[in-house]
């Protein structure tokens, strides 16, 4: 159910928050069970898939994770776990219950995390999520979920005062240069802060950015 290939075509939709129990702020209500009362014998894990597309994932540097859950959740990026909040740290099944009962101002607030983006593909991608009670007879769920990516930093030619200049838009990252694109030539530092200015002497350099 969490892979990218799985039939969702008979899937209800709705926008979250998505649950039952509070529906004060829950804008899409789900089936919490058997007991139309939801006092009992309610259904321990009700799963989520959404799908998004993407046309280069090598211009994202980083995802960050918001996640709210009631009570507990594990959070899948095409078909790989990238995300357990609240759940026992074993496999996990159906009918795993969450490992504590959420309150309070827990039941409101987004955990997040920054997760890698090795997982992501060009095309079609699944954000998949099960998320879990701490008891059958548990009177609410809750789930919300956003992934933000934040892009990778860019490098630029601009021209100053005759001067050519290299500028890029992130100070955690460094400038590297080397002369030759192999295996064997070293790439040195050219310049820890933006800008730097090219001196032209006809010789070749290649030019790339570099976490600090």
């Amino acid at each position: 159910w969490h892979e990218i290939a799985y039939d969702d075509s008979g899937w209800k939709e709705g926008q979250a928050i998505l649950g039952y129990g509070d529906p004060d702020r829950q804008r899409t209500p789900i089936n919490c069970g058997p007991d139309p009362a939801c006092a009992s014998n309610n259904y321990v894990t009700t799963y989520f898939r959404h799908a998004f597309t993407m046309t280069d994932p090598s211009t994202v540097k980083s995802l960050d994770l918001r996640l709210l859950r009631d009570d507990g959740a594990v959070v899948y990026l095409n078909g790989q776990e990238i995300f357990r909040s609240n759940m026992p740290a074993e496999s996990i099944a159906y009918d795993t219950l969450a490992a504590g009962v959420v309150n309070g101002d827990d039941e409101t607030r987004f955990w997040q995390k920054t997760v890698s983006t090795a997982q992501l593909r060009a095309g079609v991608n699944v954000l998949a999520v099960e998320v879990h009670q701490a008891s059958r007879s548990s009177s609410d769920v809750s789930f919300d979920l956003s992934l933000e990516a934040s892009p990778r930093p860019t490098l630029r030619l601009f021209q100053f005062d005759k001067e050519p200049l290299l500028m890029w838009d992130d100070t955690a990252f460094l400038l590297e240069q080397t002369a030759e694109l192999n295996n064997t030539a070293p790439w040195l530092v050219a310049a820890e802060t933006c800008p730097m200015t090219l001196y032209l002497d006809g010789a070749q350099h290649f030019y790339r950015l570099r976490k600090k």
